[in-house]
This record gives C-alpha cells, sequence and structure tokens, in this order.
C-alpha cells in the first residue's frame, strides 16, 4: 500500500477520525479565547449585573482607590488601564486569591458577590509597595421608611426594599435614650412575631398575616398612649445587618 491508501482502511479512517476531533477541540478552544479576549469590555455572562462600578488605572494608582458595592447583590467591576505597563487587580477573600490582569490600554470586567458586610483589600501585585493598593467596602442592605406619624401613633412606612429579608430574622429594637437599654417590651422583637400587636408596637404586612417577606407599603405602628419617649432610638435589623435607624 502507498500513502495514499493507506487512510482508505478501517486503521486509516479511525486515526482520520481522532485527528479530526483533535483539530477541532483545539479550534473551539482557541474561538472560546478569542470570543473571550475580544470581547472583556463588553462582557459574556448569562445574567446581568445589579449594580456596576467603574474605576481606573492609572499613573499607578486606582481612582477611585475606594468603592461601596452591596452585600449578596452581583456587582460588576469594570476596570481600564490607561497606562502603558501591565497591572492587576487583586484581592484575598476567604482566604482564597483573585487576581485579574489589567493590560496596557484595555477594559476588564469581572462580577464580585459578597455574603457578608466589610472591608476587602485590593491591590496590583507589580506595584503595590508604589501604593497601588485600595479597598472594597461591602455595605449591608438598607431599607427606606418614610413617616406617616398620626396624633395617635407613630407610623413607619417601608418605602424601599433593596433586598429581600424574612419576617422570623427582621428584628425592630426600641431604646430608652437615657441610657441606650433595650426597651421591654417589646425589646428586640421579630417583624413576624409583631404581626400581633405587642407592647404597644405591631406590624402589618401589606399583603396579610401569610406574609413572610418584608415589602414596600409594610408599616410598623408605635403607640403614643404607651408611654414612650419622643427621640427615641429605633432600629430595623436583619440578623446583625442594620437596615434602618432612626427615632420616635
Amino acid at each position: 500500500l502507498d500513502a495514499r491508501s493507506g487512510w482508505r482502511t478501517r486503521q486509516g479512517l479511525y486515526a482520520l477520525g481522532v485527528a479530526f476531533v483533535a483539530i477541532g477541540a483545539i479550534l473551539t478552544s482557541a474561538i472560546a479565547y478569542n470570543h473571550a479576549a475580544g470581547t472583556q469590555t463588553g462582557g459574556g455572562f448569562d445574567f446581568q449585573p445589579s449594580a456596576t462600578v467603574n474605576v481606573t488605572a492609572q499613573n499607578f494608582v486606582f481612582n477611585p482607590a475606594t468603592f461601596t458595592v452591596r452585600v449578596q447583590t452581583i456587582t460588576a467591576i469594570v476596570v481600564t488601564n490607561r497606562d502603558g505597563v501591565l497591572h492587576t487587580f487583586t484581592y484575598e477573600l476567604n482566604g482564597q486569591t483573585y487576581s485579574h490582569d489589567l493590560l496596557p490600554g484595555t477594559t476588564a470586567k469581572f462580577l464580585v458577590f459578597f455574603d457578608v458586610a466589610g472591608s476587602i483589600p485590593f491591590w496590583c501585585i507589580p506595584h503595590r509597595s508604589m501604593g497601588m493598593t485600595g479597598t472594597i467596602t461591602v455595605s449591608s442592605p438598607t431599607i427606606g421608611v418614610n413617616r406617616l406619624d398620626t396624633a395617635s401613633n407613630w407610623v413607619f412606612q417601608i418605602s424601599n426594599v433593596p433586598a429581600p429579608h424574612a419576617l422570623i430574622t427582621t428584628t425592630f429594637l426600641m431604646r430608652w435614650t437615657t441610657n441606650s437599654t433595650i426597651v421591654t417590651p417589646p425589646g428586640q422583637a421579630s417583624l413576624e412575631t409583631l404581626k400581633t400587636a405587642s407592647g404597644g408596637v405591631q406590624f402589618i404586612p401589606v399583603t396579610g398575616s401569610s406574609q413572610t417577606g418584608l415589602r414596600v407599603n409594610d408599616v410598623i405602628v408605635v403607640s403614643k398612649s404607651t408611654g414612650y419617649a419622643v427621640g427615641m432610638p429605633i432600629t430595623i435589623m436583619d440578623g446583625s445587618s442594620i437596615l434602618w435607624q432612626g427615632t420616635l
């Protein structure tokens, strides 16, 4: 058999098929790499972030060097390198280091999601000693509250809820202004238990008693006939995260 007829045998066809599979895998990998490299400014994600932060790396500093993202929120961080040298955007979380290369004159986009509030330092690996550092502040989720006070009640109406909060973990806390001790009743009561009025405080869910999450237009009513003082500090919390603080 000559070299041309060899590929017509069963063994030759099998070898040829394996070769095509290998070449296809190489091409697929190359296409995927080129797509990722060519679309880094626009991103290629199966879901959309809820927030975006833009950062510039220029003159060996990050600008802004400090920025805030909300806890438990998918956030896109878009970093543009305006310098002519390689930078990185690097940070550590729970013992794991995450690093993104910033090629000269390019923009990189990546998504972050942080479970708890706190401060996360970030830096450029080659230029950290030159002060090319910054801090991500992960803030607790907050809610909006409108005041609808009447002659007989202090009324707190929920106007904005950026993240869901289970009523069994969301608590309403009142303190005496003189010594900051917790008022009893209602003490630090959950909104779930306050569906039934306690100590002159009642939580009224907008969709009725079966509601299990904090929603816009929910109302917390505090009776003015119970001896509570004007200016008494009020805190609404979700676990250990403060959602809102105000006063009577």
